[in-house]
């Protein structure tokens, strides 16, 4: 295999072009960034656009150092989300084709390794003027440019490929606070003429508590026809949690669409047997989040009551570690800023673990001086959930989750009450009038 990598290539301090035996190296710089963009053909790329495109791909994300700068250094340190990253940048806006799914992805880096080792004395000798870390980095870039002719490309859209096209009603779901008292969420009745009105149907909220008011008013909404997703509390006793989801499914067969881990392990650390996490574990090694998760599949997997039911990762951190169908992030841009402009960074984030993506909490605060972080005001809000709904069927998730139907609490400055779609008194706010729109039309 070889490598045409026709990017500008990175100049040490002394200006010496960074090379071996014909070989030039681009190391990521903002001026260099357009150099490598390839326009492909309705049949795909070549094997040489895709070197470029993949090099390209890579060279615009962030890597943190690694220990060695050699060849098994640098094989070493492509990781699964990297390669699944290359393919879909390689691709775009094609689907990359591997049956096995991503997790197979692993095993490029043996024709990675195997490529290196027929490359005489590449990439060994690098420039001199490199600096050790200029050094790993142009390694480590080599190593998954030599990938990008590995990936095969579908000629179908990634979108109509990954899950079918984009329904709006089914692919957005909001977030509700039945077990919260006393709040907005209390009356059923005015909640359900706000779900009627935007026309949503998917609902996510804490997992039902028998001898509760919350447990009743899930119980309505069940009996309405409404599909749920359910977060486990881990400060309940594991066995009776999973008795009432099980009791509850019986109640109301084919309502539980999905349960989900604890909710935010980096507010919330989880107890979970005797380990407690600390929030400093959370994107490390939350043992007690992956012991109960692992507990959860376990638990929803092997009841009779729960066939079909799907376990959704708990938010954002080792994904690749947890067990589940479905992995997970909660979203809030801040300061204006778009859902569209996270899509990457989602990716980035998740795509390692191999599983296709729920977001179970993205939210817009319609309040300016909100504290302790300001939001927007409600028009804007609303021009921000338009770009969510726009965004969704390039952004491959299965579904998103608007935090939060209504304003659960009489209007403060503090920024948790005013997400709502609807204000506290039930009125819609433009987001509503919106969905409202779209969802009829």
């Amino acid at each position: 295999m070889s490598l045409h990598h026709t990017c500008r290539s990175t100049r040490s301090r002394t200006g010496a072009a960074a090379s071996s035996k014909g070989w030039r190296i681009g190391v990521p710089n903002q001026g260099s960034a357009r150099s490598c963009q390839t326009l492909y053909a309705n049949d795909g790329p070549t094997g040489v656009q895709r070197q470029r495109a993949g090099t390209e791909a890579i060279r615009t994300r962030p890597y943190g150092p690694y220990s060695q700068w050699n060849v098994a250094g640098a094989v070493d340190a492509v990781r699964p989300s990297d390669l699944v990253t290359t393919a879909r940048r390689v691709c775009r806006p094609r689907r990359w084709v591997n049956a096995g799914g991503p997790r197979n992805l692993v095993l490029v880096k043996e024709d990675i390794s195997a490529a290196f080792g027929n490359m005489e004395g590449v990439p060994y000798e690098m420039s001199e003027g490199l600096i050790d870390a200029e050094r790993r980095q142009a390694l480590k870039y080599l190593a998954l440019g030599m990938a990008a002719p590995l990936i095969g490309c579908s000629s179908e859209p990634a979108s109509a490929v990954a899950s079918g096209p984009f329904d709006l009603i089914d692919g957005l779901g909001v977030q509700i606070l039945l077990r919260t008292y006393p709040s907005a969420y209390h009356d059923w009745d005015r909640v359900h003429e706000c779900f009627q009105f935007i026309g949503l149907r998917h609902i996510r909220a804490g997992a039902p508590q028998r001898g509760t008011a919350g447990y009743g008013l899930t119980e309505k909404a069940a009996a309405a026809g409404y599909k749920f997703t359910f977060t486990m509390r881990h400060n309940r006793d594991f066995d009776r949690e999973i008795a009432d989801l099980e009791r509850f499914a019986k109640d109301h067969p084919g309502s539980i669409e999905a349960v989900e881990g604890p909710n935010e392990i980096d507010h919330q650390p989880v107890s979970f047997g005797d380990v407690t996490d600390l929030k400093m574990q959370a994107s490390t090694n939350p043992a007690a989040a992956l012991a109960y998760q692992a507990a959860l599949y376990r638990a929803v997997k092997g009841s009779s009551v729960l066939q079909g039911v799907s376990v959704i990762a708990f938010s954002d951190f080792v994904q690749d570690r947890q067990d589940a169908d479905f992995s997970n992030t909660h979203i809030y841009p801040r300061n204006g800023k778009t859902f569209s402009s996270r899509i990457a960074g989602l990716h980035s984030r998740l795509d390692g673990a191999g599983r296709p993506i729920i977001i179970t909490e993205v939210g817009f605060n319609s309040l300016p001086d909100a504290v302790p972080f300001a939001g927007t005001d409600e028009a804007t809000q609303s021009a921000l959930i338009g770009d969510l709904v726009d965004a969704l069927p390039r952004a491959g998730v299965r579904r998103a989750f608007i935090f939060e139907l209504i304003d659960a609490y009489p209007p403060t400055r503090k920024m948790d009450t005013h997400f709502g779609l609807f204000r506290y008194n039930y009125t819609p706010k433009p987001a509503a009038e919106m969905l409202h729109r779209l969802v009829q039309r």
